[in-house]
């Protein structure tokens, strides 16, 4: 009878510990729940808060990469980008950014073949692959309503890339603003040559 006590406590404590957490990941749970306690709280008090942007635009861009020749039909331009925005100083906040942009479609010029300038062959489409890229900035606030923003960053893919851009802000509603500005990105190809795009954006910024 004792010894079936003995089995049944022991299959209720080996239940119990299957169960129940590993003190060791308590102790870690709880060591991590101090720090972000005050980070919370720290970040209220900094201001820190997020920027997300939908914009399209055009602009000039590569005509000519080594013996490649481009069509010079316009290619429209998009990006998402989302920011984490911390305030520095009292009309100026510096900025963490992720953002994907490229090329929204190919024009659809069908098999119509246009001569290149050096009578090569047939002029291509620009292709600019979408790019994730990686980025810091500083925001300066302009009176009520109004923003610029001045960012750079690098591309997070194989082939090298970077860009810079600058922007106006206006303010429509508590949470939402009109985005206008210009963009400058190089990109290097595998074959070593490098293509440019410079394309005027608008849209809006979600905050």
């Amino acid at each position: 009878m004792l010894r079936l006590r003995r089995n049944s406590y022991l299959n209720a404590l080996q239940l119990n510990l299957s169960v129940m957490p590993h003190p060791r990941h308590v102790i870690k749970s709880l060591i991590a729940l101090t720090f972000l306690v005050p980070l919370c709280a720290q970040a209220q008090e900094a201001r820190i808060g997020w920027l997300a942007d939908a914009v399209l635009g055009v602009g000039p861009r590569t005509q000519q990469a080594g013996s490649v020749w481009f069509r010079p039909e316009s290619t429209p331009y998009g990006r998402l980008s989302i920011a984490l925005r911390t305030r520095v100083r009292d009309r100026f906040a510096a900025l963490m950014i992720l953002d994907r942009a490229g090329a929204l479609m190919l024009p659809a010029y069908g098999d119509r073949c246009l001569i290149a300038p050096d009578r090569s062959g047939c002029a291509q489409n620009f292709r600019w692959p979408a790019v994730n890229s990686a980025g810091a900035g500083l925001r300066s606030r302009v009176g009520g309503a109004a923003s610029l923003e001045l960012a750079g960053g690098v591309g997070l893919t194989r082939e090298p890339s970077r860009f810079v851009r600058g922007d106006v802000e206006w303010l429509l509603a508590p949470h939402l603003a009109l985005v206008v500005g210009a963009e400058h990105r190089v990109a290097r190809q595998a074959d070593g040559t490098h293509l440019w795009w410079r394309p005027m954006f608008g849209g809006i910024r979600l905050r």
